[in-house]
């Protein structure tokens, strides 16, 4: 199963690329959408790589960490770093319309690094509502920039003492974690060494609770203050019976990949690689994928933190890792050689691809012309484990019920625990049982559940 690379060639001028993600679908297809440091966003078809296409209206000079919209909306979030700017450091791109729809600001001079999202409840229970945020990497105030999906304009979170011992760093990458409620988020955000016209002292992971206590926190990695931590990611694992959530870590000086155990304040770390790991990803196979000076690697969530077969990059270097598993494909920048590649996930033996499982229906039955707010919620597990970032497919079969923007289909990454929560029902005007459908694209049948809509729901009940 070799790698194949594809140069990026469209636009004139050299394209530089960054960070990569798979975007939502247009007309039944979805597109690769990359990010570069020539004030270029790159479209990139999936099936024929070397179909290309490039935007330049409203793209700042450099553009970093992007991801797809959480809430399945035709919509990619990139970060901009660029020293040139003052403001908007967060931008959405509508990739229907093909174009900037929106720039969130924060503090003049702000830069963002990289993005990831967050879901969680505003209130107890299974069927309280739920928000999402974009998350930022913010390093020139050392805070946690934020947009509120669906809202205009980014906030930000208590920041850093970069006045105080240990805490003069520069943030790189960030990952959120949830309490047992699913309400309280705390963020996790690594810290490097810098120097140019923001010099910055010190190395390590930082951490945040803002409904807690709102005060900053450092962690020491293992081997000290010279190694140098890049990518940060979050997620559960099942260890002995257990649930833990952890955070893996890729590092740099001791090249490596280090887990933290939340629970136990705990780490192990892999043994030493041969290049230097940047960004990881989780994958449906139920490891973690790694960009690699030399290589992609893979590693298992175990406390060994030990690695599998991976195949070498061949004169190429890998800075940016997505997993695409519509088609069973990890992506990956090569800045060195101004391109792309790509690797099939390997699907067979311990690593067999996971699959979708429903966690709870709160909502069996809803009133006409009624929303069910959270009608059901599952989670995909591979390897035993539930796994985020997955894109699970939300469907709607019905005649009259949709979602709340009237369609019938979203398509929704799972979040930090592994899950999706089925967005909103807007029940039609008469009854009707509908039925409900989610998983994982084509890669395996559906998990179903009925949602009944009854003018009485009384009589329902009985």
């Amino acid at each position: 199963m070799p790698i194949e690379k594809f140069p990026i060639h469209q636009g004139g001028g050299t394209i530089k690329p960054h960070s990569i993600t798979v975007g939502p679908a247009v007309d039944n297809v979805r597109y690769l959408w990359v990010t570069s440091d020539n004030n270029k966003l790159v479209q990139i078809d999936r099936g024929d790589p070397n179909a290309q296409a490039t935007f330049t209206d409203m793209i700042p000079p450099l553009s970093a960490g992007i991801t797809s919209d959480p809430t399945g909306r035709k919509v990619v979030w990139f970060a901009s770093p660029a020293n040139q700017q003052t403001v908007d450091p967060i931008y959405e791109f509508d990739v229907d319309q093909l174009r900037v729809i929106n720039k969130h600001n924060l503090q003049d001079t702000a830069r963002a690094q990289t993005l990831t999202t967050v879901h969680f409840k505003t209130g107890e229970g299974e069927s309280a509502p739920t928000k999402d945020y974009i998350l930022a990497a913010e390093p020139m105030f050392g805070n946690v920039a934020y947009v509120d999906v669906g809202k205009n304009g980014a906030s930000y979170f208590q920041s850093l003492p970069l006045d105080q011992p240990g805490f003069k760093t520069w943030f790189w990458s960030i990952a959120a974690t949830l309490d047992s409620t699913q309400t309280i988020v705390t963020y996790w955000l690594t810290g490097q060494k810098h120097g140019g016209d923001q010099p910055r002292t010190d190395n390590g992971l930082y951490t945040l609770t803002p409904a807690t206590d709102n005060t900053w926190r450092r962690i020491t990695l293992p081997n000290g203050t010279a190694q140098v931590p890049i990518h940060i990611i979050a997620g559960d694992v099942t260890e002995n019976g257990e649930r833990k959530t952890c955070l893996w870590i890729s590092a740099s000086g001791k090249n490596q990949i280090l887990r933290y155990d939340l629970k136990n304040k705990s780490w192990s770390q892999s043994v030493e690689l041969t290049g230097e790991p940047r960004q990881l990803a989780f994958g449906p196979d139920g490891y973690i994928w790694v960009a690699g000076v030399d290589k992609i690697y893979r590693f298992k969530k175990d406390s060994n933190v030990a690695s599998v077969p991976s195949p070498g990059l061949e004169g190429g270097e890998a800075h940016a890792i997505c997993v695409d598993p519509y088609s069973s494909h990890v992506w990956y920048t090569d800045r060195k050689n101004l391109g792309i590649g790509r690797y099939p996930i390997p699907s067979g033996g311990k690593s067999a691809l996971g699959k979708t499982q429903l966690v709870v229906q709160p909502i069996t039955s809803v009133a006409t012309a009624d929303v069910a707010e959270v009608p059901l919620v599952a989670s995909f597990v591979a390897d035993g484990n539930p796994t985020p970032g997955i894109p699970l497919t939300c469907r709607i079969v019905s005649e009259e019920a949709t979602f709340l923007d009237g369609g019938r289909e979203h398509v929704i990454p799972t979040d930090v625990l592994g899950q999706v929560a089925f967005p909103s029902v807007l029940a039609g005007k008469a009854e009707e049982d509908v039925v409900l459908e989610i998983g994982w694209g084509n890669h395996e049948p559906p998990t179903t559940v009925t949602l009944r809509v009854r003018n009485d729901l009384e009589d329902d009940q009985v």
